[in-house]
């Protein structure tokens, strides 16, 4: 229902958005200066990822403390930018922003973006979780 809503609205040059727990109707312009901030846990993604990539016994991994976002953490920032609404991310002057922060072993990715595009996020890391992790850049 969500799909053809979106769908219908884009048609008229309209989106929507959930602002305090309600859905509305605006233009894009409005959206945009109403951007959604979001949390999501991405460490079940990344411990995959680690439990996946070669093993050098010399550099075991370990987050550089607080802030510091593990590596492979970057690349899921980037197939999160290139499959989900590519033009709005700000890397490539869109509106939406992206960071990876650390809490404790905990990697968080934190997301400001329209509703929309949050709802698309949320379907791409649940895939992924469902896959396995994040796909190979090779």
């Amino acid at each position: 229902m969500g799909a053809a809503l979106t769908s219908i609205l884009e048609a008229i040059d309209l989106t929507l958005m959930i602002q305090r727990g309600q859905l509305v109707i605006t233009t894009f312009d409005a959206a945009e200066s109403h951007q959604a901030m979001r949390i999501y846990d991405v460490s079940p993604l990344i411990e995959e990822q680690k439990r996946t990539l070669p093993k050098h016994d010399d550099q075991p991994f370990s987050p550089a403390g607080y802030g510091s976002p593990p590596p492979d953490a970057d690349g899921l920032m980037e197939v999160i930018q290139a499959l989900v609404a590519p033009d709005t991310w700000e890397s490539l002057g869109g509106p939406s922003t992206m960071a990876v922060r650390m809490q404790g072993e905990r990697v968080l990715l934190v997301i400001a973006t329209l509703s929309e595009v949050h709802w698309q996020v949320q379907e791409l890391l649940n895939r992924l979780n469902m896959n396995g992790g994040v796909p190979s850049q090779q």
